[in-house]
């Protein structure tokens, strides 16, 4: 509350402390030893207010020594920090589009793919002209998921900026990643549910057909999750060998294999079915467990495990072994009695 001329007429003992002799005297103390002190306190104004100040006290000991004292007004200060943050929410608020306000208050849950299309490229342009684009890209590319999945060049000649082009391809990446993570930590395999909703995502709109391999060890933990092979649209061509051989060298001991149909449908052909079982047939050889086989379509998925398909192959090869170990022992025994006596 004082005047600049006001404040070079006084002494710091002109400003009213509001701590006890004790504090001050330790507080002296601690200046002659150190040569300097750093403190928060409250003081009175001559206008009576009580405000909080910081001092800053530096002692040189030069002839008679010198005081310097250097006093921050906190309360001024914060007061004045809460300003500039209202003036910034401020415009802030000014700044946000409908959309975006929106969505902090909402999510994406009512969202539609335009209007989160929207959303991306408001972050990098006006708002009218990311409503514009948008437009264009849902009548390019139908979906949001397209949309992502979009190259670059696409993009690009559609009217979408280099910088919006990297926002997108890095929203897409990162989704991919996370969602990789997530897969990579889960310690313990437990259902296709869980299988379905980290693939759905990296494969539901690719165009061709790709097999995946999950290897998992003794105890059921995730491993190492690759693309194995790729096909065509409508077919894919996979080496139980390859698939033997990768297993092997990883150590795996159980398996869980993922491909996708572009078509949409799920169930399985009768090419899927009879890989399948030669799949589960040279894992029960090797000691290595087929816990699935999973097909990904549009939103669904086909488990040959929750559809018993595992269990009854695994049952095929048990017969197959059992026959085969019986005509064995009936041939040993016609080879040492050829009279049958």
């Amino acid at each position: 509350g004082y005047t600049r001329e006001e404040l070079l007429k006084m002494s710091i003992a002109d400003v009213e402390a509001l701590e006890s002799p004790e504090e001050t005297a330790e507080r002296v103390k601690k200046l002659l030893i150190n040569g300097s002190d750093r403190f928060k306190t409250r003081h009175r104004c001559k206008s009576g207010k009580i405000i909080d100040i910081e001092i800053n006290v530096n002692y040189y000991n030069v002839g008679k020594g010198q005081l310097f004292v250097f006093i921050h007004d906190l309360t001024g200060r914060e007061e004045a920090e809460d300003g500039r943050n209202r003036r910034i929410e401020t415009r802030w608020r000014k700044n946000i589009t409908r959309l975006q306000e929106q969505f902090i208050k909402e999510g994406l849950e009512n969202f539609q793919d335009r209007q989160i299309i929207e959303l991306l490229l408001s972050m990098v342009m006006p708002s009218r002209r990311a409503r514009q684009l948008a437009e264009v890209c849902i009548d390019k590319f139908k979906n949001l998921v397209a949309f992502l999945n979009a190259s670059a060049e696409d993009l690009m000649s559609i009217g979408v900026s280099p910088p919006c082009v990297f926002c997108i391809t890095m929203l897409h990446k990162l989704i991919t990643k996370v969602l990789q993570e997530k897969i990579r930590e889960q310690s313990i395999y437990d259902s296709p549910q869980d299988i379905f909703d980290y693939f759905y995502y990296s494969m539901r709109d690719l165009d061709k057909e790709v097999f995946k391999i999950m290897f998992l060890n003794a105890r059921n933990q995730i491993m190492d999750v690759i693309d194995f092979f790729k096909g065509t649209a409508d077919k894919i061509t996979v080496d139980p060998r390859e698939v033997v051989e990768s297993a092997i060298a990883r150590g795996t001991r159980a398996l869980v294999f993922v491909h996708n149909h572009p078509s949409g449908d799920p169930t399985p052909s009768q090419p899927d079915r009879h890989l399948t079982r030669d799949l589960v047939f040279v894992g029960n050889i090797l000691q290595i467990k087929v816990l699935d086989h999973i097909i990904i379509g549009e939103n669904r998925y086909f488990s040959f495990a929750a559809e018993g398909l595992i269990k009854e192959y695994e049952m095929d090869f048990l017969n197959l072994r059992l026959t085969g170990t019986s005509e064995a022992r009936r041939r040993i025994s016609r080879a040492r009695d050829p009279d049958g006596q």
